[in-house]
């Protein structure tokens, strides 16, 4: 029922003139009122960046009427209602002291950052404008939205630390730190991308985070960068720090018409006032553009590998019986990093011991270095640097780079420039030449060269038996096919021709042409032209293990008969040949079985023994 109730408040206080103060406080209830109360979903809903077209959030807001009659709302009006939707009906009733609820939707139709009010229609005239207010972003599908919530992020960011760490937490989804700065990985920035960032501050002042751009990320911050934008992230308000997401500072920085592929900078600037860190929560960047690695033009050869020489290497030891080896010692010092080293020790004939590097294509600029040292400091070998532009014979070297170099007892670098030899293929050899010295070392040797892509080839069968062929010589009938399979593991792809030495043998296809790790079939025919033994070799002519018209040869062997029909059971069984097994009288039938031949070969029929009489019959097609 409508009711008025009063009540007097006396107010004591100190003053000596008037110790009491009396007012009356009224409240009127009427009974015939709605009262409309949000008791969920009221405030501010931030809603986390999505794609233009994904669903990208719901809330449900509860509505309660405290009023003591029927609350009926009319409507619920979205101010804008493009990227948020509800579905409330309208003209809900909801009885006094009842509920309603609905979900109200983010679904954002275009890029860029999207504000909404929802506001209440009803009949009532006791509720103090109840509202909910939407913040959303809408970013373009090819867009990557980071949440930091992965924890190779602060590997894929570049994280710098200020005079404060900086620091991320993939448990909670941020990065936060005071004054350092955080670097994007590349991505596909043009003029027309639109860049978002979340920020959230505790401290009582407010922080500025500065954004830049730049085509290269080691260049010096912040001179070698393009300075895009400020973005002032709003306080807190208190001294405490408390704060809750409803003071998000959410901005899109727009590039100018010099952007090109690079990396952002995010540089967190202290706030005046510091009591926490500051928090970047997510980020919209264009695609990320993966950093090529710069390609590899040089080889250090460490002598760590088994085989000496090395690959591609050439070894020339003349003079002394005493030559050029790998050695490793648990003494430490003789190998300049690992384990290994190349050495050669004294003799009492002079050394003319070489070691050689493989052809290298020079172009301008390049250096050869190594590391040499001597194992004594009384009795010192000596080296000779030289050049061929023929050959890795040793009269091929007739040019030198260095003579009659003694190195100490500690690894020392040797450096030499072969621009000289720009545009030219050439060889470089180490020569020792000393005569009943001690010891000379190298290692590290790094030369303008890489190991080439070569194609590896490899044949499943070795060889094919083709066993019997039933054939008719006169009409030139009869003949079986087999298959193996050619693979190519290398690096480079296989290519080369396939051919028969025997007409009695044919093959498919004719030719090989493999990228790195595929296979291909090769299928043999034998169809013999008389009968008897055949044997020959199917040849395969590539360019297997890097080397020019290498030839790999698969063996085929055969027996041909004359005759309408042969069986060998190698490669189907009695029933799939066309035999009839049948036993009388408790007889035992023919069974598939495992034997040798004179042909060759490990399959045949078989019948066992029985004592209890009976017939077992093998019937041919």
């Amino acid at each position: 029922s409508d009711t008025s109730v009063s009540a007097t408040v006396n107010v004591i206080h100190n003053d000596p003139q008037d110790s009491t103060d009396t007012f009356v406080a009224t409240i009127n209830v009427r009974a015939d009122t709605a009262v409309l109360d949000l008791t969920s979903g009221a405030g501010d809903w931030f809603v986390a960046p999505g794609a233009v077209g994904d669903t990208l959030d719901k809330i449900t807001v509860i509505i309660q009427n405290d009023g003591g009659t029927d609350l009926v709302v009319d409507s619920a009006s979205l101010a804008v209602g493009t990227h948020f939707f509800h579905d409330l009906p309208d003209s809900t009733v909801i009885p006094s002291n009842g509920t309603a609820s609905f979900k109200i939707t983010n679904l954002p139709q275009s890029v860029g950052t999207h504000l909404d009010t929802l506001t209440f229609n009803d009949n009532t005239d006791s509720t103090s404008g109840e509202s909910i207010t939407m913040n959303g972003y809408g970013h373009a599908v090819t867009d990557t939205n980071w949440s930091f919530t992965d924890p190779d992020d602060d590997v894929t960011w570049t994280l710098v630390n200020g005079s404060y760490t900086m620091n991320h937490s993939s448990s909670s989804g941020y990065f936060y730190g005071v004054d350092g700065h955080i670097i994007s990985p590349k991505v596909a920035l043009d003029s027309t991308s639109k860049l978002h960032f979340s920020f959230r501050n505790h401290n009582a002042s407010t922080f500025d985070v500065r954004i830049f751009i730049s085509d290269d990320k080691t260049n010096t911050v912040w001179t070698g960068w393009t300075a895009v934008d400020t973005i002032t992230v709003a306080t807190s308000g208190t001294a405490s720090g408390v704060v809750s997401l409803s003071v998000t500072t959410r901005a899109e920085v727009s590039m100018p018409a010099s952007a090109d592929t690079g990396y952002v900078g995010i540089q967190f600037v202290a706030p005046s006032s510091i009591t926490y860190n500051s928090y970047f929560l997510d980020a919209v960047l264009p695609p990320q553009v993966p950093v090529q690695a710069a390609p590899v033009t040089t080889t250090t050869e460490s002598f760590e590998g088994t085989t000496f020489p090395p690959d591609y290497w050439t070894v020339i030891n003349d003079g002394g019986a005493n030559g050029w080896s790998r050695f490793t010692t648990t003494t430490s010092g003789y190998a300049n990093t690992g384990s290994y080293s190349a050495r050669i020790v004294y003799n009492s004939t002079a050394h003319d011991d070489w070691i050689i590097t493989p052809k290298m294509s020079i172009e301008s600029g390049d250096l050869m270095s190594f590391y040499a040292r001597n194992g004594s400091p009384s009795w010192t070998e000596r080296f000779n640097v030289k050049v061929s532009t023929t050959g890795n014979a040793k009269a091929d070297f007739t040019a030198s780079l260095a003579s009659n170099v003694g190195p100490p007892t500690s690894y020392t670098q040797y450096s030499y420039d072969l621009t000289a030899y720009a545009g030219t293929d050439i060889y470089v050899g180490i020569q020792a030449f000393s005569t009943n010295e001690w010891g000379l070392y190298v290692d590290d040797i790094n030369i303008p060269w890489t190991t080439p892509d070569i194609s590896v080839m490899s044949v499943s069968a070795s060889s094919l038996n083709f066993y019997g062929v039933a054939s008719d010589t006169a009409a030139g009938t009869g003949s079986h096919s087999l298959t193996t399979t050619i693979s190519n593991s290398g690096a480079d792809t296989l290519t080369g021709t396939i051919a028969s030495r025997s007409t009695d043998f044919t093959v498919s296809p004719a030719t090989v042409d493999l990228l790195p790790d595929s296979s291909m079939t090769l299928t043999i025919t034998y169809a013999p032209s008389a009968t008897g033994f055949d044997s020959s070799y199917v040849d395969i002519t590539s360019n297997n293990g890097g080397v020019a018209n290498a030839v790999d040869s698969v063996r085929v062997l055969g027996y041909a008969f004359e005759a309408d029909n042969y069986n060998h059971f190698e490669f189907a069984d009695y029933d799939s040949s066309g035999f009839l097994r049948k036993n009388t009288a408790g007889g035992t039938y023919w069974r598939d079985n495992t034997s040798t031949s004179t042909l060759g070969g490990s399959n045949s029929v078989a019948v066992s023994s029985h004592k209890y009489g009976g017939e077992s019959w093998l019937i041919t097609p």
